[in-house]
């Protein structure tokens, strides 16, 4: 029986005040003092198209060895899982992303590809170490890790000789290779690229007869488990329709997951390993997804790299795609590392939402509104467009405040607050995993002739109906939200054929979550561009979803801007009745 590689974590880091370095390594590297070579040799840099190098090292002291990695920017909720803030950004002394290399060391070589739960695995013996590390950067030894049995593909490294050497460079301190040596695995690494390009573009020019893949991501549990779901029907309908093709291109659809049932929704490890899934399947040729923003901020960057075409069927947080007021410093560059623009959405941003709950607000005649926010990538950036639109309208904010996730009583004590403001209206910008229920009750309670409003991240049966944990029918019955999606009166025709399609293709949901037909036109879009490339290959799709002008779909007529924005501007007002949003009107903006 063939004997199984060994791997080993390992981990490059900076502190929040210390530079980079080692922070762990196996314990014959550390026992060799030669652990210092990890930090020479992982760079963030040269990742290759999904998101992992392989590079081979060798050291005088421990002899050749592979290592394996990738990188990433870590979220509060890395660094404490019981964060309020987990999908905000690590920062540094200096506000800058706190950016990690880790991945796994073997004495045996290392194939091209890494395996997914290779780096899981390693993942997990990074971030433990990391964070001792951050609890005394000062006095911090590098870590020991322990060996697992390696799951991507190695062999047995050669004892004598340079033909078994593989991978991309050496590196390390105290290298004892000859000059000779170094030249002849450099003529030898160009040889073999050489090789290996020509295989790309032989693939590349056959892409036109074979499948491609279409994946999308979206939360299966948690508060958001209804909503995918119908948007998963959604993208699966528009795919049966147009024949399992996109113009002469069979297509493939995979489902992945990106919730946790510890997580009750989205989890960052699951977003991230599923685009790093699909940036490494050469096949893939369109991402849909993220559900919520927070979640493609992580996903982001990682197909960016790839070059691999992404459209959200709902995200609205403004810094995903353009600077401005609305966006916080970095956005929205700090998402796309490689500079390759890849990420569209289909529904208007935060910047339009503003505007509608503004307008819905005067309209309603509010005097002495209360702010709240939860500290999310999605709430914080709404708020700060809701303030903008507010203010621009003359609504006075007379309570501005964080809604964090707490006791009872921290969330009464927030709301004889509001209460003791004379505010008649509140508005929370946040979404329903984070204790919006809770903090409405306590408002409701507090304030019991308010009006209450809440945005898309809350417009979903998780907080609507109290079957399902959600707002009891009295104070669901005085709550109004605004919706990147119309209901059926607001439908264009392509949009009613649609309703009646999907009751036909799903008797048993008739009344399917708005996103319903975001999914669909999600799922429209990707078919289309890969049709319009002509190529199938990843930079033409890209190319030709942003090429997208005057597309005439189920929720309206659009293009997509040179930022991946829609030029989609109406927001629908919903009520909540019998459980459910109830559509009452369109709200129609005009463009920031």
């Amino acid at each position: 029986m063939a004997r199984a590689s060994q791997g080993w974590p390992f981990l490059v880091a900076r502190g929040r005040r210390a530079s980079y370095r080692t922070v762990l390594a196996p314990r014959f590297l550390v026992d060799a003092n030669a652990h210092h070579a990890l930090a020479d040799a992982a760079g963030v840099s040269d990742l290759g198209a999904d998101g992992t190098r392989v590079v081979e090292c060798h050291h005088a002291r421990v002899g050749p060895f592979s290592i394996g990695y990738t990188s990433e920017q870590l979220t509060q909720g890395d660094l404490d899982a019981t964060a309020t803030d987990a999908g905000e950004p690590a920062t540094d002394e200096h506000g800058r992303p706190l950016e990690i290399v880790y991945g796994v060391v073997s004495q045996d070589l290392l194939g091209r590809s890494l395996a997914t739960k290779d780096l899981v695995t390693a993942r997990t013996a990074a971030l433990r170490s990391y964070r001792n590390f951050l609890a005394d950067e000062a006095g911090h030894a590098v870590a020991t890790s322990s060996p697992f049995a390696l799951r991507s593909r190695a062999r047995t490294r050669p004892t004598s000789g340079v033909a078994g050497v593989a991978g991309e460079s050496e590196a390390g301190g105290g290298s004892l290779a000859p000059p000779w040596y170094r030249r002849r695995r450099l003529i030898t690494a160009v040889a073999i690229g050489i090789v290996a390009a020509a295989a790309i573009v032989v693939a590349l020019v056959s892409r036109g007869s074979d499948e491609v893949t279409i994946y999308a991501s979206l939360p299966l549990q948690g508060s958001e488990r209804q909503r995918s779901t119908d948007v998963e029907a959604g993208m699966r309908l528009a795919l049966k329709q147009a024949g399992g093709k996109a113009g002469g291109f069979a297509v493939k659809f995979h489902m992945l997951d990106d919730s946790t049932a510890e997580a009750r929704g989205w989890a960052p490890t699951a977003v991230k390993g599923n685009a790093r899934k699909a940036a490494k399947d050469s096949s893939t040729a369109v991402y849909l997804g993220d559900l919520e923003s927070a979640a493609s901020a992580l996903s982001i960057p990682i197909l960016s790299r790839a070059k691999v075409a992404q459209i959200s069927p709902s995200n609205t947080a403004v810094g995903l795609t353009t600077q401005g007021p609305d966006a916080a410093p970095g956005e929205p560059e700090k998402y796309y590392p490689s500079g390759f623009r890849n990420y569209a959405r289909i529904v208007p941003s935060d910047a339009i939402q503003g505007q509608a709950l503004a307008s819905v607000m005067r309209s309603d005649g509010c005097l002495r509104t209360a702010v709240l926010q939860d500290s999310g990538l999605y709430g914080s950036g709404l708020a700060r467009s809701l303030r903008l639109s507010m203010r621009a309208k003359g609504l006075r904010i007379v309570v501005d405040e964080l809604a964090r996730p707490g006791s009872a009583a921290r969330r009464r004590a927030l709301a004889r607050r509001v209460g003791s403001s004379g505010a008649d209206c509140v508005v929370f910008s946040g979404t329903t995993r984070n204790g919006s229920v809770e903090v409405f009750e306590a408002l409701a309670a507090a304030l019991p002739r308010a009006r209450l409003y809440g945005s898309d991240g809350v417009g979903n049966r998780a907080f609507t109906d109290v079957n399902l944990g959600g707002l009891p029918a009295t104070i669901a019955a005085r709550v109004k939200v605004t919706l990147p999606a119309v209901g059926r009166a607001g439908l264009n025709a392509d949009g009613k054929r649609f309703l009646a399609q999907f009751a036909r293709a799903y008797p048993d949901n008739r009344n399917p979550d708005p996103y319903a037909i975001h999914g669909y036109e999600a799922m429209a879009l990707a078919l289309d561009a890969i049709a319009r490339s002509g190529t199938g290959t990843r930079e033409d799709i890209v190319t030709a979803l942003f090429s997208t002008k005057r597309r005439h779909s189920v929720i309206g007529t659009y293009s997509i801007d040179r930022n991946g924005d829609t030029t989609l501007t109406q927001y629908g007002l919903f009520a909540i009745r019998d459980g459910a949003p109830i559509f009452e009107r369109t709200i129609q903006m005009s463009r920031p």
